[in-house]
């Protein structure tokens, strides 16, 4: 048992490296934002009777001049947007 284990663990050190030449980075942007009409009604809220499809709702990217649409099925949130509300007295 004692062979298998330190087999393993050699495994694993031999597996890794350090190959520093290649940075990576993780941006992670959060924009919010609320959406009200004229008489102060918030757009984004569902029981709003004038309120927006969240299914309506599409985002673009331009690429090389290009527009297409982000759509990512494997994703929580495909369309890489959610609405939420933070409290319950708070806006969507």
């Amino acid at each position: 048992m004692k062979a298998l284990i330190a087999f393993l663990s050699i495994a694993l050190l031999c597996s890794c490296n350090s190959d520093d030449s290649t940075e990576q980075f993780v941006y992670d942007v959060t924009a919010e934002f609320s959406l009200k009409d004229d008489k102060g009604n918030d757009l984004l809220n569902p029981d709003n009777a004038n309120a927006i499809d969240e299914s309506e709702i599409k985002i673009f990217y331009v690429l090389n001049g290009e527009p297409k649409e982000v759509f990512d099925g494997n994703m929580d949130y495909p369309r890489n947007f959610f609405i939420s509300q933070y409290s319950p007295e708070s806006e969507y």
